[in-house]
């Protein structure tokens, strides 16, 4: 029986109850096909797979098994989502201590997950000053 590469990697997210088994995470997917209502495959240009998410995981395979998988969150360090979200470091700490962010101290570092800091960009609230209503213009009276 062959070694599994290196580039496999299978992932439980429990919140999500989502299984994902990925075979290679260097190629872009180019067609996503529904193999069942509870299963989808990620496919390259030249037809191979590279990625199956079963969704309803718990459903199908015990929990406990599930639960020794990795998680698919992926923690970036606040200067690496600095780099990401066009903001600073310092500005993504204010957000995590005033709870707008999600994010969590390992160690001396502040860390937050792709998934948060993209949920927080998404979500977060315009830039700048309040928005004021505006008032109705009326046409100017035409001159007879």
């Amino acid at each position: 029986m062959t070694k599994p590469s290196p580039g496999v990697r299978a992932t439980y997210d429990e919140q999500a109850d989502v299984l994902g088994i990925s075979l290679d995470r260097t190629v872009r997917a180019m067609r996503v096909q529904q193999l069942a209502s509870n299963v989808r495959a990620d496919w390259d240009k030249n037809g191979r797979l590279l990625f199956i998410e079963v969704l309803f995981a718990s459903e199908w395979y015990p929990v406990e098994h599930l639960k020794r998988l990795a998680s698919p969150a992926v923690d970036l360090t606040l200067k690496e989502a600095a780099k990401r979200s066009g903001l600073t470091a310092s500005t993504l700490k204010d957000q995590i201590l005033k709870r707008r962010m999600v994010g969590r101290k390992v160690g001396r570092d502040w860390v937050v997950t792709a998934a948060d800091l993209e949920t927080y960009l998404v979500n977060r609230a315009p830039q700048g000053k309040p928005a004021t209503a505006r008032r109705a213009r009326r046409p100017k009276a035409q001159p007879a």
